[in-house]
């Protein structure tokens, strides 16, 4: 971010994107240390959805030095790296320390319901649903081949 704002861009203009799933890692002692292997995941081979972590076994831990969330399972030697809610309410103040335009997600149905949500954290740290700006996609695709696109996806 820093790098970013000394050469121009508006706070305001950046978006702090959070991921709503963790990457894996096999046969490892931890943050820092050699692994071997990545192993399953929820759709992708060493990716789980938020919502299937911390994984059975596993201890949520945060790594002060790295600023990082993950869950760690000793016996079988696998961690997670993911954000925690209190990973994503730390990210929703630095949004608002640094005057940074909002925040965004990948995959939002890898999302935990009710006070686990990643998503429904950062909104209420940001202020709430009522604080947040809505408006129309201005995105327009005149030229596609895609009738739908095209057309702006009417009827959805």
């Amino acid at each position: 971010m820093g790098y970013y704002i000394s050469r121009g861009v508006p706070p305001s203009k950046i978006v702090l994107g959070m991921p709503l799933y963790g990457r894996a890692f096999e046969n490892t002692d931890g943050p820092g240390t050699p692994y071997s292997g990545i192993g399953e995941g929820t759709w992708e081979n060493g990716v789980y959805d938020y919502k299937k972590l911390p994984l059975e076994g596993s201890e949520v831990r945060y790594d002060e030095s790295a600023g990082a969330t993950y869950c760690y399972d000793p016996v079988r030697r696998k961690m997670v790296t993911y954000d925690t809610v209190d990973m994503a309410r730390r990210k929703a103040e630095y949004i608002i320390n640094r005057g940074l335009g909002g925040a965004m997600w990948w995959e939002s149905s890898a999302d935990k319901p009710g006070c686990e949500s990643i998503i429904g954290n950062v909104v209420e740290v940001l202020g709430g649903p009522t604080r947040l700006e809505w408006r129309e996609n201005c995105i327009t695709y005149p030229h596609t081949k895609y009738d739908n696109l095209r057309n702006g996806f009417p009827n959805q």
